[in-house]
């Protein structure tokens, strides 16, 4: 569907729109929001449709996965009053990798400066060996050296010659890419800046600063993905994804009770992991009207086994994390649509050996009844992004034009008394 035939009432503002997307395999999500400082969001539109077209992260139906967009689009855009022109869009799936490297350079001038960190990103980015179709998304600065001194969290505008930092490098599928940035502008909108991971966008909306610098975990257990995300001391330090989430606990149902998708999808949410309400369940059966009636005990059981092989996959990947010498203190928190199954709070604790909870965005605005729902999270970290990303940007070219001119005195200073 074109977003020229989305018919909407513009509004006048102090500002361009932010605007978030979230592809998910069993809905798309698009928040509409504007942002009266760097710290803070006002929500205006919400677009919320369900899609076929996305299995897994990856558009396997392009025509269904750009209708989806349009109609979220188009929801949010009338609840806004805006006319969304770019989106910081999420993505997810096991084509996303992620990377430990580092990267150095002499520093041009008598101080660090914006294009001597460019410069260090570019070096570190290039130590990866390049891989066939996949494209850097996401250079995340963990800490620099600055002529051998350690630990440099903000080197800009210090004194040195050999600047050298650590990074998190974010890899995807330039090709799934490709295909979800098509959705999009066969509806008018194009990316602005650049896609984010999912799990680093749930992330910026449920985590406290405290939180990640004792070191935590988020797992986004969407419909055809679990995104993770690990912070220690204060930075990302791994990032992956697995194709095993929600919906293959609700097919396995389907498949081994003979039930239909929907009821077996009620059964997941309603009996998770600790069955309560009976000594049995009803099930709709697939292809008919009648319903069969199934043990509870050995419907946990199906659950608790495809439940059981997530969190296993989770903590054989966070290793070394989450182990004595690096411990992650402040647990794992749970989002998206998974988080709400009875029990799973209490499977993740015992599984990976943790505090475990579910994550909540720290939004208190209009609408927040529905935004701070799990499967939110990714869209409204999203939004905070973008948000702090147009004010650091405003911010780093006064102080670069700052810098600028302080290095042009002090060299006349220095020429001068020469």
């Amino acid at each position: 569907m074109k977003n020229g035939d989305n018919k909407t009432t513009t509004q006048k503002r102090s500002g361009p729109a932010l605007a978030a997307a979230d592809f998910g395999s069993a809905a798309v999500r698009v928040l509409v929001a504007e942002a009266p400082d760097e710290h803070s969001i006002r929500l205006l539109g919400i677009g919320e449709a369900p899609t076929g077209g996305i299995r897994e992260g990856r558009v396997v139906n392009i025509e269904q996965a750009t209708a989806a967009f349009g109609n979220a689009l188009k929801e949010a855009e009338i609840m806004s009053k805006c006319k969304v022109q770019s989106v910081w869009p999420a993505v997810a799936g096991e084509h996303i990798s992620g990377v430990n490297t580092t990267g150095s350079t002499v520093i041009s001038e008598m101080s660090v400066s914006v294009s001597d960190i460019s410069k260090v990103k570019a070096m570190a980015r290039a130590e990866v060996a390049p891989r066939t179709n996949m494209r850097v998304i996401a250079t995340l600065e963990r800490d620099y050296e600055v002529d051998g001194q350690k630990g440099v969290q903000k080197p800009l505008g210090m004194s040195g010659h050999k600047l050298s930092g650590d990074m998190h490098l974010v890899l995807a599928s330039a090709n799934v890419l490709a295909d979800l940035e098509k959705c999009m502008l066969q509806c008018g909108v194009e990316v602005e800046n650049q896609f984010v991971f999912s799990g680093l966008g749930a992330a910026c909306s449920v985590l406290t600063d405290d939180e990640k610098r004792l070191g935590v975990c988020v797992a986004d257990i969407g419909a055809g993905t679990t995104d993770v995300a690990v912070y220690s001391g204060g930075v990302v330090c791994k990032t992956f994804s697995i194709p095993i989430a929600s919906d293959d606990i609700h097919n396995d149902i389907a498949h081994m009770h003979h039930a239909s998708m929907e009821s077996a999808e009620r059964a997941k949410k309603q009996i998770g992991l600790t069955g309560d309400g009976g000594e049995f369940v009803s099930l709709s059966e697939v292809g008919g009207d009648g319903e069969s009636r199934q043990s509870m005990h050995v419907m946990r059981d199906t659950i608790s086994h495809r439940v059981d092989e997530i969190l296993e996959t989770v903590a054989n990947r966070l290793a070394p994390y989450g182990s004595e010498s690096r411990p992650l203190s402040a647990g794992v928190v749970l989002v998206g649509d998974g988080a709400l199954m009875p029990g799973i709070t209490e499977a993740a604790a015992a599984k990976l050996n943790m505090p475990a909870r579910v994550g909540h965005a720290r939004y208190r605005g209009e609408n927040h009844e529905r935004v701070t729902a799990p499967r939110f999270a990714t869209s409204m970290g999203l939004l905070s992004m973008a948000a702090t990303h147009r004010y650091e940007s405003a911010h780093r070219r006064r102080q670069e034009g700052f810098l600028a001119d302080f290095s042009s005195w002090w060299r006349k200073l220095l020429t001068d008394k020469s």
